[in-house]
């Protein structure tokens, strides 16, 4: 899910997450900022990326956000326990840098469908963060987005025309940088676009 702060992508992210057809999988939310939106009700936090608890929902918060070692071992270790397993992750960029994606993380996205292991992640921008996250996945949510450079790697990254994603982000909220809020949006899914316009 991509789209600037305060647009609403961790609410629908957290939405899908709780939703029925994935409450009887193990989850975890990732949040680096530790956020009271993603403290989640029954869900044990935890800070030791060695030790994951066994709850059906956890919310790991590191000690530092920017502890790209932390994320190594956390996801390496979802990894290799294996699935079924739903991970949120909060704010992308924080975890998955794209100058320095630790190797944990690329392998959860990467061989996680082979066990069972899915994701969603959020993200302010799409340039910033892990690239393959975007090329890697099943769907692009994307609420409006305020910079040219965005629309432009999403459009690319979802195999859609720029033109084409530019006016259907028009027609589900105002363009950010005329002041307006998102009240929908799309999603991209093999080359096609899909309007959301309110949620």
């Amino acid at each position: 899910m991509i789209g600037q702060r305060g647009k609403g992508k961790t609410e629908v992210a957290l939405r899908l997450f709780n939703s029925p057809a994935v409450l009887a999988a193990p989850r975890t939310v990732v949040d680096p900022a530790g956020a009271a939106q993603t403290d989640l009700v029954g869900a044990v936090t935890f800070g030791d990326p060695y030790n994951v608890p066994g709850a059906l929902l956890t919310r790991f918060v590191p000690d530092d956000p920017r502890d790209l070692e932390a994320y190594d071992a956390l996801f390496q270790g979802l990894y290799d326990t294996g699935g079924p397993r739903l991970v949120l992750a909060d704010d992308v960029k924080f975890i998955a840098p794209s100058d320095n994606v630790p190797k944990g993380f690329s392998q959860y996205v990467f061989a996680g469908r082979k066990r069972m292991l899915a994701m969603i992640a959020t993200m302010p921008q799409a340039v910033g963060a892990c690239p393959e996250l975007r090329s890697e996945a099943d769907m692009l949510v994307v609420f409006p987005l305020g910079r040219a450079q965005d629309r432009r790697t999403v459009a690319a990254d979802g195999g859609v025309e720029l033109a084409d994603l530019e006016a259907a982000l028009k027609r589900v909220g105002p363009p950010l940088e005329e002041g307006g809020t998102a009240t929908g949006f799309v999603i991209l899914r093999h080359g096609v676009i899909h309007e959301v316009p309110t949620w």
